[in-house]
């Protein structure tokens, strides 16, 4: 027996199982081994990374704090959302849903910091601008099919991505298709009347190569309120197309796009049983140019544009009294277009920088505020030294001046001292920004932005074969902008409130054990003082993955979030999650793979924000 709150999101057992089957064996049997865990679905064992200075650099030579997430290893588990591909598992991030299950839109906190301080980017386009909706609702809708890479930079290493960066960036980057063409098909039932379909081929021809996708999923989600519905179904394609123009330089296009319905029963009006109901349709695209021009010089142009559409039809879910609720008609339209020049300059074995330029145009679109739009220039110069063979410093700085806004500065610096092969440290410092919001500067004029100042010291370790981080972060906010309330219109608005801070501590840890043919990682986060009170002061997440045959590969992964405080004050318990998942590979050709969620059918909520109201549900 479990209660659901609502706004609260409590799921019992789930059991999943599916299919994948592929067409062109030769390319799959490679892939058919199932894959022992990279251990870092965890943290940074990814040899290059991109994120940190816009350019393949080895992850060894970075001073920021970074993390990659084995793609590979994340679906061998069963994990289907970008979401809850980032979930708890890398210290000091966490990807949730404080609105609700399936669909809902998603939370991204870095660093004790909320949805609004974190840009994400796709293929190196910018998705998320003035208005957090587009983090929220990406981030609900979204699964990782077609993705190649996810990144996060955490704290004072992202400055030089400009506005929204001062908890992180997390980066997606389409994957590459490479080798003979091969096609897959598979499916997935689970609990709930979950089902998953999902068509692919990727493969190269000469000079060009290709990735396309189709996948199409619905769920009833796991919900028993006074209100019926619940569901979530989504259509949803991907597309990414090389060619390559020359030895040194080739020409690409990615998309992604997508159409998704959800119900949110918790918003809905119990008098009619009627949920409230809403779309969301989304577009994104970039096309890029690379080109290595000499040993010197390599440069990199993206054109992207995004349309998104977001459209609610039922009721707000502010609780007014019995049967009473204020209907919602609530529909916004965001559309951009942007430019990025990216530069690496090697100038010698000790030195290289890079050099961007971009323009970014935002178009959002109302039926409760006014239309707005906004252009952004910026600038950026990242440059590094490499003063001996253990020791390197990196500096930044960077502008962006806001059409409605104006200019807003930032600066940066890094270090990074290998002690010995097998213990290095390195620390950061750096200043980033958050221009107001459409919604907050509509009725609030001369709100300022809010600015930080952050900076964080780490130290990684290798004992036997044990890999150990830990990294201390504190972040202090400026200007910090909060809802004041409604004016005399009933129009909201905001002010520029105390300063505040977000500071804590970060674990990971990591190894192979080839006696079992296993890999296994463990993650932890305190915060000490975070921006909000959703999120949670500890969370923590461990997981072993075994190969126990040629064929046949199982892992369990476990978290625990600990206990937090919706906005109205309401307590939000702490709770422990175990997911076990298997994979056996049948052919070549052919895999099945099963999982169960919530093993230890924990009842649980992510949200809760109107009160008291219990309903009773058997799982």
């Amino acid at each position: 027996m479990k209660h659901t709150k609502s706004q609260r999101s409590n799921t019992g057992v789930k059991v999943v199982a599916g299919l994948i089957v592929a067409s062109q064996v030769t390319a799959i049997a490679d892939d058919a081994k199932p894959p022992v865990a990279s251990n870092d679905a965890v943290e940074t064992l990814e040899p290059t990374t991109v994120i940190a200075t816009k350019f393949e650099r080895d992850l060894k030579d970075i001073s920021a704090s970074v993390a990659v997430l084995d793609i590979e290893q994340l679906q061998n588990e069963g994990v289907h959302s970008i979401k809850d591909a980032i979930g708890y598992r890398t210290p000091g991030v966490i990807a949730t849903s404080t609105s609700g299950q399936g669909g809902q839109p998603g939370s991204l906190f870095i660093r004790g910091t909320t949805s609004t301080y974190s840009q994400m980017r796709l293929d190196g386009v910018r998705i998320t601008g003035s208005n957090s909706g587009g983090i929220l609702n990406f981030l609900g809708a979204n699964n990782l099919n077609g993705i190649g890479s996810i990144e996060v930079i955490k704290g004072a290493g992202s400055s030089i991505y400009g506005n929204g960066a001062i908890g992180g960036v997390v980066s997606l980057t389409s994957e590459k298709g490479e080798g003979e063409p091969e096609h897959k098909v598979s499916a997935e039932y689970g609990s709930f009347n979950s089902m998953i379909g999902h068509l692919s081929s990727k493969g190269s021809q000469g000079n060009f190569s290709y990735n396309i996708g189709f996948t199409a999923e619905d769920t009833q989600n796991d919900s028993d309120s006074i209100i019926d519905g619940n569901d979530f179904t989504q259509y949803s394609m991907y597309g990414r197309f090389d060619y390559q123009v020359a030895e040194d330089a080739s020409l690409g296009l990615s998309l992604r796009g997508g159409d998704a319905f959800y119900e949110s029963p918790q918003k809905g009006d119990p008098t009619t049983n009627t949920p409230q109901k809403n779309n969301y349709d989304y577009l994104f695209g970039s096309l890029f140019y690379e080109n290595k021009i000499n040993d010197l010089w390599a440069t990199k142009l993206t054109f992207g544009f995004s349309s998104e559409d977001f459209d609610s039809r039922g009721f707000t879910g502010d609780y007014l009294g019995t049967g009473d609720y204020l209907k919602s008609d609530y529909d916004t339209n965001t559309d951009r277009y942007s430019l990025y020049w990216d530069n690496e300059l090697q100038w010698n074995e000790s030195h290289a920088s890079v050099v961007s330029a971009y323009y970014e145009h935002g178009a959002f679109e109302s039926n409760y505020a006014t239309n707005k739009k906004r252009n952004t220039y910026g600038a950026s110069l990242n440059h590094r030294w490499q003063i001996v063979e253990a020791f390197s410093l990196n500096g930044r700085v960077g502008a962006e001046d806001h059409s409605d806004f104006g200019v807003e500065p930032t600066w940066g610096a890094g270090a990074l001292y290998a002690v010995t092969e097998s213990t290095r440290i390195k620390g950061n410092i750096g200043t980033a920004f958050l221009a107001p919001g459409f919604s907050e500067a509509e009725f609030s004029p001369g709100l300022e932005a809010e600015r930080s100042l952050n900076w964080d010291l780490g130290v990684e370790q290798d004992v036997r074969g044990v890999a150990l981080s830990a990294t201390w972060f504190e972040n202090d906010v400026d200007n910090k902008i909060k809802y004041e309330g409604p004016d005399s219109n009933g129009n909201s608005t905001y002010r520029n409130a105390d300063d505040a801070k977000a500071s804590g501590l970060e674990l990971a840890a990591s190894t192979t054990i080839d006696s079992i043919r296993s890999n296994v990682f463990a993650s932890y986060t305190y915060n000490q003082r975070a921006l909000a009170t959703e999120i949670p002061q500890q969370y923590a997440a461990a997981g072993i993955d075994s190969e126990l045959t040629d064929q046949l590969n199982a892992g369990l992964v476990g978290t625990y979030v600990d206990q937090a405080e919706s906005y109205n004050g309401n307590s939000i318990p702490s709770y422990v999650l175990v997911n076990l998942y298997g994979n056996y590979q049948v052919s070549e050709n052919v895999k099945i793979h099963a999982r169960i969620e919530n093993l230890l059918n924990s009842s649980y909520l992510l949200g809760d924000f109107t009160g008291p109201n219990y309903y009773d549900e058997v799982s």
